[in-house]
């Protein structure tokens, strides 16, 4: 809508907001997979321990 308007200051606050918005929540993942790495892996993966182990090691990527 502003593009096509030719309204430069609010294409330049939608911009701001998504990148914002997009450093905010992969912040949040980040923090969320560092933090919860056993309970993400466990949800998706096997009860073999060995799967387990590499798909945290990948997780973390240690």
């Amino acid at each position: 809508m502003a593009y096509g308007k030719g309204n430069s200051g609010h294409v330049r606050d939608y911009r701001r907001y998504a990148l914002t918005g997009a450093g905010i929540l992969g912040i949040l993942f980040l923090i969320i997979g560092y933090s919860m790495t056993g309970t993400l892996v466990s949800v998706f993966a096997s009860d073999n321990r060995n799967v387990l182990k590499l798909a945290a090691e990948g997780l973390r990527l240690d």
